[in-house]
């Protein structure tokens, strides 16, 4: 609420997109970057989607369209397990699933890694590196969510705010909390590191062992 208040009494648009780059990036050009990704990965999805159901493809591809299979089944790791169980029982489920994949921009970017691995373009480390980006797509999207809500918070439209909404709230809320006491933390060292360098300048090198607190220069050594 308070940094919604912030946004709330500024004057201008600028000024407010000022703000809300500083309440983690949600400024109206780092969301269009954002974008730009979320779009790539979308990209990234339809590729993958061609290079499986193509049936030209190339002869330096006829192993990717080998490992269709192996590929197709990949989704079912992220599956909970009964969903699993139930779709390897159910032998027409697993007809559609072969001849109709829905390859989200999610786990895009690992799907294009291990095909163009498994053509010899990419070592086995870039696949592996992409499981530490699978909730990139989620942040992204989270991040939109944020700024809706603070744009609604703002704009004092409370009963237009949605369950999924207030649990964003809550979210941003601590995030927000979180950089405030890292600001806070960073302006004390900063005064801290100040106080020395002054007491240093003005008190020469024999108070250089002094407590940060202790001032050399007040009567009573009090900061």
């Amino acid at each position: 609420m308070e940094a919604c208040a912030v946004v709330y009494g500024c004057d201008t648009n600028d000024a407010k997109e000022v703000y809300f780059q500083r309440f983690l990036q949600l400024d109206l050009d780092s969301l269009e970057r954002d974008g730009e990704a979320l779009r790539e990965r979308q990209e990234m999805a339809e590729e993958v989607q061609r290079r499986l159901h193509t049936s030209d493809a190339p002869p330096q591809e006829d192993r990717l369209v080998d490992l269709k299979d192996t590929v197709d089944r990949l989704p079912s790791l992220f599956d909970d397990e009964e969903e699993s169980v139930v779709a390897s029982d159910d032998p027409d489920a697993s007809a559609e699933k072969d001849t109709d994949i829905d390859i989200t921009e999610a786990y895009a970017p690992l799907y294009l890694s291990f095909l163009e691995h498994v053509s010899g373009a990419r070592p086995v480390v870039d696949v592996l590196r992409q499981f530490e980006h699978f909730d990139a797509t989620d942040r992204l999207h989270e991040r939109r969510r944020w700024r809706a809500v603070m744009e609604k918070l703002i704009s004092e439209s409370y009963h237009q705010l949605t369950a999924d909404d207030i649990r964003d709230a809550i979210v941003l809320n601590h995030q927000l909390h979180s950089v405030k006491f890292f600001d806070l933390k960073l302006g004390d060292t900063v005064r801290e590191i100040v106080q020395v360098l002054q007491r240093d300048v003005n008190a020469g090198s024999g108070n250089r062992d002094t407590p940060a607190e202790v001032s050399p220069a007040h009567p009573e050594r009090r900061v």
